[in-house]
């Protein structure tokens, strides 16, 4: 599907880098613009051919004020896709503070989405689509995981509100599972059903081809994620505590 503007957030790596190379890659007059804070990075997809944005995207007047840089690029937006984002564990062994760690968390991975969403909404065209990335972790209380999977669960949430109120836009929601990106490549544990953030990229853009309101992948972690979700709540905490 060829779509004339694509906006891409979290640009600089994991899978906004592999998104932003496949748009680019594709044989059709795509403007694709990146939003990132890696200049070098930036720069490099700026030789592609891509528009850029550099900005700090937890800061909501940073981000307001792109709004003229954008302007001066497109009028309109087709495509939108929300991926920055990361993650921080909570760690009651290093004494870290459980509420600075929930608050790093809903800061990066709602907030910066939620002052996006109030850049791009003017920009919208009629019927456009806007992808907002959540994780199946929202859907399991897993250890350490309070500031992470709370930041998740409020953008899942927040989609389907969107979904709601903009029926003429196209909100989706996206919750992989476990990508190989420098992100997670800092996790000690076992990452089930792993993929490469170029195979995520190409599923994230299958489900936004399909026009999917729910892109969900891999199709076995969800499965295993959904039924974890379906058993009693006091069997689910015994079964987080092991894991």
């Amino acid at each position: 599907m060829a779509y004339q503007s694509i906006l891409i957030t979290g640009a600089t790596s994991g899978i906004g880098w592999a998104l932003c190379q496949y748009y680019l890659a594709q044989k059709s007059d795509n403007q694709v613009i990146a939003v990132g804070r890696n200049q070098q990075k930036l720069a490099e997809l700026a030789a592609l051919g891509c528009k850029t944005l550099s900005c700090d995207l937890t800061d909501r007047q940073a981000v307001l004020a792109l709004n003229t840089q954008l302007k001066s690029y497109t009028q309109q937006l087709d495509l939108v896709i929300l991926n920055a984002g990361t993650c921080r564990y909570f760690d009651r062994q290093q004494q870290d503070n459980l509420t600075d760690t929930v608050e790093f968390n809903l800061q990066h991975n709602f907030f910066s989405m939620l002052y996006s969403v109030e850049l791009v909404m003017p920009f919208l065209s009629e019927h456009a689509q806007l992808a907002l990335m959540g994780s199946m972790a929202s859907d399991f209380p897993f250890q350490q995981a309070q500031g992470y999977g709370a930041s998740k669960a409020a953008v899942a949430y927040f989609a389907k509100s969107l979904q709601v109120d903009y029926p003429n836009i196209l909100v989706q929601l996206i919750q992989p599972g476990f990508v190989k990106t420098p992100l997670t490549d800092k996790n000690k544990f076992n990452m089930p059903f792993l993929i490469s953030q170029e195979q995520a990229a190409l599923q994230i853009v299958k489900g936004i081809n399909n026009q999917d309101k729910l892109i969900r992948f891999p199709k076995r972690l969800s499965f295993i994620i959904s039924s974890l979700a379906a058993i009693p709540l006091k069997l689910q905490y015994k079964l987080a505590q092991k894991l």
